[in-house]
């Protein structure tokens, strides 16, 4: 069996229903990085699409939203496993009632997701390596 760290999460709405599935490692060191720069480009493209002037970039809008998604949880912006379960029922830049963008509310709930589970992986791996460590280190505690 090839471990991977690969986890499965349902994201449930205000009704506590599951409405989308995602598989991803939360404890990648690179999932950090990734989700950061995928948010700095989607602010981007939101910025500076005007969809009144051409209504068409809307939808490549979703599409490169869709595609910043899976780079932020795989590392492939292609693989839309993850995207297509994320926005299955609603478009990422559908409003949902408070003045936000859906992939707003889809973002801060998958960063609710990573950042205990990097903080839990760091202080497993402390734990593993200064256990490693402490066998080699002298019995009086001294310095050779």
């Amino acid at each position: 069996m090839l471990k991977t760290g690969l986890k499965t999460y349902a994201l449930r709405d205000e009704d506590g229903e599951a409405i989308a599935t995602i598989r991803f490692n939360p404890t990648d060191p690179a999932i950090i990085t990734r989700f950061a720069e995928a948010g700095g480009k989607i602010k981007e493209l939101v910025d500076k699409t005007d969809i009144e002037a051409e209504p068409l970039a809307l939808n490549r809008l979703n599409e490169e939203v869709k595609g910043l998604f899976d780079y932020a949880l795989t590392g492939n912006r292609n693989s839309h496993g993850n995207s297509d379960s994320l926005f299955a029922f609603l478009a990422p830049t559908a409003s949902i009632g408070d003045g936000h963008y859906y992939f707003e509310a889809v973002y801060d709930e998958i960063k609710n997701i990573i950042e205990p589970a990097i903080e839990q992986s760091a202080e497993e791996s402390e734990k593993r390596v200064s256990a490693y460590i402490d066998k080699y280190k002298p019995a009086d505690g001294g310095n050779d």
